[in-house]
């Protein structure tokens, strides 16, 4: 407990704040011309985040100290490299894991968890196989290639708009994705221009300018953190904090992507019934809305099978399940699932485990009454929630209903999926709209 000023400071135990370096373990059998090329990228946003003052946050190179070909090639292109010293212990790496990997595997593993290493960067495209035994660990096993868009996810989390595809220094956010992720805004900035040439009416520009930049660009924020925190997330597993899972933070931005990314399909939806005259009442225009659908009819089939293409609709009823919950009846937080106990432990088990873990002394801080009973009630929900994590099915996950039908999903895993194909499906609006445009 802290001693500040005189004064003893309340501080939770297994818990910390989001990690500010980014740890990077080169684990290369030799360094290529491309190699060389993605790695003075990175370079190029290391000196950028040395030059701010305050500093933001950082990027670490680390290197065992016998590989030392690859330390001094990079000390020949002016890159900084931590030497670092293998690990001698295999301990700290999953169960499950170990009897997965080889010894040099597990020693590689090991040394990364003892630097808290955040990925590890590699060129020997068998050693990736191995990705699913590292992410146990809450260790990244990629290569350099993906190396670049894991440091762009993780600056930007620290409130850092950068981009290798678009390098300026104090860039705003706004207009930043728009620069910086051209092939994502294209369809949309060009459709506008279109409509404009054509002389659309003010409503649809106004809906075709609002849906092709600011809700776009919503969404690349809103997925670039989801992506940040599934970082921290993995950091905080490494430290096996039991207290600490950013969950606030993942659910207070995974509630508003779902309703970003249904709200693109009726955005969409309200853009053709303005911009061509449908005739549906402002209010009941939907992507889901039979009757909108139905209007679309002959002259605008092109665009009626756009929002009929099964794989859309599939895409439109998984989401529409997800966000009713975030907007209309509770919030997503992605949960444990654990198995039921065919024993529940009685008060004197909990007790014992209480005592095991050195606790019970705590209650005895309170004076007898109502104040010690709830503490030692509090003590024992925790130990029972203990006892029922030791059989963790599935972590991080959500339940979902379709039609009566139930499953669980990873939703931070699905962050780029659901991007995707939420611009597709945009992508093949634009198209269709602009080949039925007069």
């Amino acid at each position: 407990m802290p001693f500040v000023r005189g004064r003893l400071l309340p501080e939770i135990e297994s818990a910390g704040r989001v990690k500010r370096t980014l740890d990077v373990l080169i684990h290369l059998e030799k360094v290529n011309d491309a190699i060389a090329a993605a790695l003075d990228e990175l370079e190029q946003l290391r000196v950028y985040l040395a030059s701010l003052v305050p500093p933001f946050c950082s990027i670490r190179l680390l290197a065992l100290a016998d590989h030392r070909d690859t330390i001094a090639a990079f000390g020949t292109i002016g890159i900084e490299v931590s030497p670092i010293a293998m690990s001698t212990r295999v301990d700290r790496v999953p169960k499950d894991a170990a009897e997965r990997l080889t010894d040099p595997l597990k020693i590689l593993l090991a040394t990364a968890l003892d630097y808290d290493a955040d990925c590890v960067v590699t060129d020997d495209s068998a050693l990736l196989s191995y990705v699913k035994e590292f992410d146990e660990a809450g260790v990244l096993l990629t290569s350099t290639d993906f190396l670049l868009r894991y440091a762009e996810t993780f600056v930007r989390g620290h409130d850092l708009p950068w981009a290798f595809a678009h390098k300026v220094w104090f860039e705003p956010w706004v207009g930043f994705y728009q620069l910086s992720e051209q092939w994502t805004f294209k369809p949309g900035m060009d459709f506008l221009y279109l409509c404009q040439s054509k002389g659309a009416g003010r409503d649809a520009l106004e809906l075709c300018r609002s849906l092709a930049y600011n809700r776009l660009g919503d969404l690349c924020f809103t997925r670039d953190r989801l992506c940040f925190y599934e970082i921290q997330q993995s950091a905080a597993k490494r430290a096996q904090w039991k207290r600490q899972r950013f969950s606030a933070e993942v659910a207070y931005y995974l509630n508003f992507y779902y309703v970003l990314l249904y709200g693109t399909f009726d955005h969409a939806a309200a853009l053709v019934n303005a911009l061509f005259n449908v005739g549906i009442k402002e209010r009941k225009v939907s992507a889901r809305n039979p009757e909108f659908l139905k209007a679309l009819g002959a002259n605008l089939s092109g665009i009626q099978a756009v929002f009929e293409e099964p794989t859309h609709v599939d895409f439109i009823r998984r989401v529409a399940a997800l966000r009713h919950t975030a907007a209309h009846r509770g919030v997503l937080t992605p949960t444990k699932v654990v198995q039921d106990l065919d024993h529940p432990p009685t008060n004197d088990e909990l007790d014992k485990d209480i005592r095991e873990a050195g606790l019970d002394y705590l209650p005895s801080q309170f004076q007898p009454g109502s104040m010690r009973d709830s503490f030692q009630e509090m003590l024992r929900s925790n130990a029972r929630a203990a006892r029922y994590e030791r059989e963790t099915l599935m972590e991080d996950v959500v339940l979902i209903e379709i039609d009566g039908s139930y499953g669980f999903i990873h939703p931070l895993s699905d962050t780029w999926w659901n991007f995707r194909h939420c611009t597709s499906f945009l992508s093949e609006i634009f198209d269709a709209c602009s080949k039925a445009l007069p």
